[in-house]
């Protein structure tokens, strides 16, 4: 199946009502009917496109139930809905929880450390007093170190030394009284003053003392400060009394532990090792749980969400699913595949449309594969950006669905971007579980923009949607907001102006508004890159390549310029015809402009640039002159390939002769074989290879360069008989099947036709012939004049080209070539 070039119009049909739409659509349905099928198996590329649009299904369904499983909660918006419990489900109370677990971390006992070698100094020390002072008769005796000390007197020396024994040991009462004293000292921690007072004022009743292998609990009240000597010392004597020694015996140790202004730590504080009981102690207390009942409030209408209210909303729905898991393990499985399938659905409404109101150069594969993967991405952008920022969901979703029905409504049209861009936000807001609201404004906000985006030839254009588009987003977000939102809630004062429904409100339309802007100017900075990835013209494009100092239009200018004001005269044509019924005029004006450039490699085999001079088809036979002629097309479509101009356009140059008869040639074939008795040449021979037009553009420039040239080779272009050219040419295009292929009409070929004969007249005017400066009468006759300029009979008679006579005229016995 031959691809047809891509050609959006830029104008909008005249409106024929709606019954004249609907016979429009039951013709192309009918006309589809018969071939939709046969065409698409026998279409190469069907598979490929077939392809394409499963894959999206399958990708965008599972983005879809991707979306659709996820929760979104925006902190600090105002509740549009109450939502009740859905399932009985059971939720930590974080808070009291939190509250018990440091309740718990306060009264975890402080660690403290002991000093071992201390204890093991004092234990050594205490052990063998009694030896070392069983020699000693007096104090003059006692080694001064050791009587500093202990400060022992003679009554604690004579009970001390009553401890030794004869064999130089110290007696079973001593040793064991001395164990025990330790072991009481290592319970009874001695701590520093800043440790004590902050043990002191601590809210635990308990604190924990660690020596290597030991940890003893003890209540905090047995620890001393070293500050208090008073308290410290009386609590030794009562230690030491305890553990078996006499008040005799007992108040050199309790010296030698706590000397006046003396007395050292026995514990230090750990805070690593608190830090550590303390979290133990608070994982160590069990959650504190909430019950909610199937029924119960989770959230009023009008209530602002907060942290902990979007944590039982999501706690709630994550209790539902599991519930729903339990209960039917094959709802999620289906819920996805049904996901997939609404997709699918989707995507073959939106396939069916391209292929029924669209040709095949619109629904090539690799256009079908663009607009696909468009729509996945900003889907998945759209979807991804709502999970996000939840908050801010009418600038993030609504900004990829703004922005693809933009970009389709440049590479297609007004109807297939309203038709996608309706379909994506209509998935969009069942994905999110949006309100129709939502849907409905952004619906809205698609219509206007792209309404304004009908044809593109000013940079001003797409700004101008984009305020547009803004005003009416605002607009209709306002409204519907006022109509669903709580923004008159009568639990709240009404004396505050700005409640925070309303500020929501206001935030949220401008959000809207904002993101029409944003859409606005992203596409004018991508409008390049989108032209050139679908392969499409804008107005804008189309100006740019109207421009005189084009290349390919310079060179032509330079190098033929009777072609290029012949590409002139027919684009002028053109446009007259292509707006009398409706059709592109802009496209087909630079088609025009840029149909011939082939004729630049040999400019001098045309008549148009002969200027009556030496023909040099005379020296050549018909068949050479022909594949002179009929090479310029060929040469025009290189050439327009070479310098990048688009398909559409390169599609003029092809299909402006379409495959027509070279008849000038063909007869002088035809008159030599006779001469030569030889059998008549076959007439495929010589006929141009193709395509015909297979748009009304292309045929309206086909029958526009026609009869330019046949125009032009009238001695006097009177208007009877230049509508009688016009006429004659249309009908034998008509009759050779050459608009076979386009979806031009007879009435709409009428039309064309008085509209060509119209501006023919007013090019080929009459106009007075003034006397000669010799004197004479002034003549009363008219000639012909095109441009203001008389043709000179030399031109009309000169070697022929690619053109068809006018076979109803004498004047026109030959061709003048296109």
């Amino acid at each position: 199946m031959a691809e047809r070039p891509v050609i959006r119009s830029a104008r909008t049909a005249p409106s024929r009502g709606v019954a004249a739409r609907r016979r429009e659509l039951r013709k192309a349905l009918e006309r589809r009917e018969g071939n939709l099928l046969r065409d698409l198996a026998h279409n190469p590329q069907a598979g490929l496109a077939l392809a394409i649009a499963l894959s999206f299904a399958v990708l965008a369904g599972l983005v879809g139930a991707w979306a659709h499983d996820r929760a979104r909660v925006a902190i600090g918006r105002t509740a549009q809905d109450s939502q009740l419990v859905r399932v009985e489900f059971t939720r930590e109370n974080t808070t009291a929880t939190e509250s018990r677990r440091e309740s718990a971390r306060q009264q975890s006992p402080r660690v403290y450390v002991g000093d071992q070698a201390i204890f093991q100094e004092l234990e050594s020390s205490f052990a063998r007093l009694p030896r070392s002072l069983a020699q000693a008769e007096s104090l003059e005796n006692v080694a001064l170190e050791i009587r500093s000390l202990f400060r022992l007197d003679e009554a604690s020396l004579s009970a001390i030394r009553a401890q030794a024994t004869a064999d130089d040991g110290v007696s079973e009462r001593w040793s064991a009284a001395v164990k025990s004293f330790i072991r009481e000292l290592e319970r009874t921690p001695i701590l520093r003053a800043e440790e004590y007072q902050v043990q002191d004022i601590s809210p635990g009743n308990r604190m924990e003392l660690r020596l290597p292998g030991v940890v003893n609990p003890v209540p905090k009240d047995r620890a001393l400060s070293v500050a208090n000597e008073e308290r410290l010392r009386e609590e030794l004597r009562r230690l030491a009394r305890r553990a078996g020694f006499d008040d005799a015996e007992a108040r050199p140790l309790v010296d030698r532990i706590a000397p006046p202004r003396g007395a050292r730590a026995t514990f230090s504080f750990d805070e690593v090792a608190t830090q550590i009981e303390r979290e133990r102690a608070a994982n160590a207390v069990r959650p504190e749980l909430l019950v909610y009942k199937k029924g119960d409030v989770l959230l009023r209408r009008g209530e602002i969400i907060d942290a902990s209210r979007a944590e039982l909303i999501l706690a709630e729905r994550e209790a539902y699913r599991a519930a729903e898991a339990r209960e039917h393990p094959l709802s999620r499985p289906l819920r996805g595949l049904a996901t997939v399938t609404l997709f699918a659905i989707a995507t073959l409404g939106a396939s069916l449309y391209i292929v029924v109101f669209y040709p095949a150069g619109e629904r090539r594969p690799s256009r079908l594969f663009l607009v696909a993967l468009l729509a996945l991405v900003t889907f998945f952008v759209a979807a991804w950006a709502a999970e996000v920022s939840p908050g801010a969901i009418y600038l993030v979703a609504t900004l990829p669905t703004l922005f693809f029905a933009s970009v389709l409504v440049i590479v297609y049209d007004q109807r297939c971007a309203l038709l996608m861009g309706g379909l994506h936000a209509a998935l969009l807001a069942a994905t999110l579980q949006l309100p129709l609201a939502f849907a409905m404004a952004l619906l809205v906000a698609i219509a206007a923009m792209i309404a304004q985006l009908a044809e593109i030839r000013q940079r001003t254009t797409l700004i101008r949607a984009g305020l547009i588009t803004a005003g009416v987003a605002f607009l209709i977000v306002f409204a519907t907001g006022v109509f669903e939102r709580p923004v008159f809630d009568p639990t709240r004062d009404d004396a505050e102006l700005l409640t925070p429904a309303r500020r929501e409100l206001v935030v949220d339309a401008s959000l809207f508004a904002v993101s029409a802007m944003l859409v606005s100017f992203l596409t004018l900075g991508l409008l390049p890159a989108i032209e050139r990835l679908f392969d499409v013209l804008t107005g804008m494009r189309l100006i740019e390549l109207r421009d005189p100092k084009q290349p390919l239009l310079r060179k032509l200018a330079q190098r033929a310029p009777g072609t290029y004001t012949h590409s002139i005269t027919v684009a002028a044509l053109a446009e007259s015809a292509a707006d009398a019924v409706g059709a592109d005029s802009l496209h087909v004006y630079v088609g025009a402009l840029y149909h011939d450039i082939g004729k630049m490699n040999k400019p001098d085999y045309f008549v148009e640039n002969q200027g009556g001079g030496f023909n040099r088809h005379s020296r050549l036979s018909p068949a050479m002159s022909l594949l002179v002629i009929v090479g310029h097309v060929k040469d025009g479509v290189e050439m327009a390939y070479e310098e990048g101009l688009p398909r559409s356009l390169r599609h003029y140059i092809e299909s402006h002769h379409g495959t027509t008869l070279v008849e000038y040639f063909y007869h002088r074939a035809k008159e030599q074989a006779e001469e030569n008795k030889e059998g008549a040449p076959a007439e495929i021979g010589y006929r141009y290879p193709g395509p015909k037009p297979q748009t009304k553009e292309a045929a309206i420039l086909m029958l526009c360069d026609a009869v330019e040239s046949a125009t032009r080779a009238l001695a006097e272009p009177t208007p009877s008989r230049i509508e009688s050219v016009v006429r004659t040419i249309s009908l034998k295009r008509l009759m050779d099947g050459q608009f076979d292929q386009c979806d031009l009409t007879l009435r709409e070929l009428q039309v064309m036709e008085d509209a060509v004969i119209k501006s023919l007249n007013s090019i080929y005017h009459g106009r007075i012939a003034y006397p000669s400066s010799s004197g004479g009468e002034k003549s009363e006759k008219t000639r012909g004049h095109r441009a203001g300029q008389s043709v000179p009979a030399q031109q009309t008679q000169s070697a022929p080209t690619s053109g068809a006579p006018a076979p109803e005229t004498a004047q026109a016995a030959k061709p003048t070539g296109t």
